[in-house]
């Protein structure tokens, strides 16, 4: 995949529920779900699973039960997880427990790190864009993630 387009609608979607958590000062998870078309992977549906977020320590967690539901969800949809979006409370970067418990698991997937619990958006230059290869997670170069996310 060498083309990520998402829906106006599902950016904004996506920043809302960023910030909203953010304004309790807690990290949430976005999936974006969709179809791989050729080299593009078109963003369809954005999803919150159920998840816990603690205050106390910055990290979310989604149970196993809840990535099941998902996972029927996608099954009927037809659809893939092509990215996750999540929010960090500082800086952006794909933590080892952004690597180790990561949602997004096909090959090309992206990982999207918006800081300061969403504050910035999702399309943000301070935001941090990762991208799953055979070896693991890789940092995707500012100027080359404005291009693989193109905004529909």
């Amino acid at each position: 995949m060498t083309r990520f387009e998402i829906p106006a609608l599902i950016i904004a979607e996506t920043d809302r529920l960023l910030r909203s958590a953010g304004n309790d000062r807690l990290e949430i998870f976005v999936i974006w779900s969709g179809v791989v078309e050729g080299p593009t992977f078109r963003v369809r549906h954005a999803h919150v699973p159920r998840q816990h977020s603690g205050r106390a320590q910055a990290h979310v967690t989604i149970a196993g039960e809840a990535l099941h539901e998902l996972a029927l969800v996608l099954e009927e949809e037809r659809e893939v997880i092509g990215a996750q979006v999540h929010s960090h409370p500082e800086e952006a970067y794909h933590s080892g427990a952004d690597d180790e418990l990561a949602i997004a698991t096909k090959r090309g997937a992206i990982s999207v790190v918006v800081p300061w619990f969403g504050a910035t958006g999702v399309m943000s230059d301070e935001r941090a864009v990762y991208r799953l290869v055979d070896e693991g997670w890789v940092e995707v170069a500012p100027d080359l993630a404005r291009a693989l996310m193109v905004v529909t």
